[in-house]
């Protein structure tokens, strides 16, 4: 949260609080900042020279619980050794082993599902005030859920975006004097994206969204802003985009059997594409093919 918080102040040139000082930051400011620095470097500076304070202050901890024998004797429950999740035309199907169960005090599973991207980030930083939202429910969905259950369908999600997901395995807190414990989410975190996808269809049905496309649309978000998605094409086919001149600059291979395909308006020389006219021609195995045009205005 504090890395978001300082590059989005940073950034913004906003709420440019420094850390507290102590002799550690004094010593660096003194000899690796420059006096000219903006008041937006310097803050932003400070902040990262507090790590060198952690790492001090985490080994001498380490050393002093070493040193007075100190154990760690409370555990989170076990992961679970298996979380699958599988796309589906109406639904996201996830699930998953039990041997977190097995765990003594286990209470529940907690599912975070994430838009966009597959990190860990559910909250959201304010610029106005300088707080953090705990959930931004725009980007994260959260499931609570009780012992014995070892599937989900979400069928929350959206066409067109990418879903990421992660489970937890969470005890009732009798391990640890009352403070609930989580299995890692980076044993269970997935880092392929999850999405609807339509049954196939056939030639006559293709539609290319959005069409036109304007890239201050945003329809699939900001992650998505280039996608654009092919939908209701055969469940093998050849797609091929043509300029409006005839050059072929993007060949997709689409052999998943399902009725969409995305393209994210790059071409093959890793170029994205310019506003204009162009030209996508779907050819399946067996030779029959179809032409479709879209706009794209950026």
């Amino acid at each position: 949260q504090k890395c978001y918080e300082v590059g989005a102040n940073w950034m913004n040139e906003v709420n440019l609080d420094p850390p507290a000082m102590t002799p550690t930051l004094q010593w660096m400011e003194e000899h690796y900042l420059k006096s000219d620095i903006s008041d937006a470097n310097r803050y932003k500076n400070l902040w990262v020279f507090t790590g060198l304070d952690s790492l001090i202050q985490t080994f001498k901890r380490a050393r002093e619980n070493y040193l007075s024998g100190f154990t760690m004797a409370a555990q989170p429950p076990l992961a679970p050794a298996l979380f699958e999740v599988n796309s589906g035309g109406d639904r996201i199907a996830l699930s998953w082993t039990s041997e977190a169960e097995t765990t003594p005090g286990f209470s529940g599973y907690q599912i975070t599902r994430l838009k966009f991207r597959p990190d860990t980030t559910v909250f959201m930083y304010s610029l106005d005030d300088g707080k953090i939202i705990d959930v931004d429910n725009t980007v994260a969905k959260i499931w609570e859920l009780p012992p014995g259950t070892t599937t989900l369908e979400d069928m929350t999600a959206n066409r067109g975006f990418d879903y990421y997901y992660y489970l937890q395995a969470y005890d009732d807190g009798s391990n640890n004097d009352g403070k609930i414990l989580y299995s890692s989410v980076f044993l269970t975190r997935t880092n392929s994206p999850a999405f609807l996808r339509r049954p196939p269809g056939t030639l006559t049905d293709i539609r290319i969204v959005p069409n036109p496309y304007n890239l201050k649309t945003l329809q699939y978000g900001e992650p998505g802003k280039d996608r654009i998605m092919f939908l209701n094409i055969p469940p093998i086919c050849t797609i091929r985009i043509f300029t409006e001149r005839g050059d072929l600059i993007k060949t997709i291979e689409h052999t998943d059997g399902s009725g969409d395909e995305a393209w994210n308006s790059v071409t093959s020389s890793r170029q994205v594409v310019v506003s204009g006219l162009y030209i996508a021609h779907f050819e399946t195995p067996d030779g029959e093919s179809a032409i479709r045009k879209f706009v794209i205005i950026r």
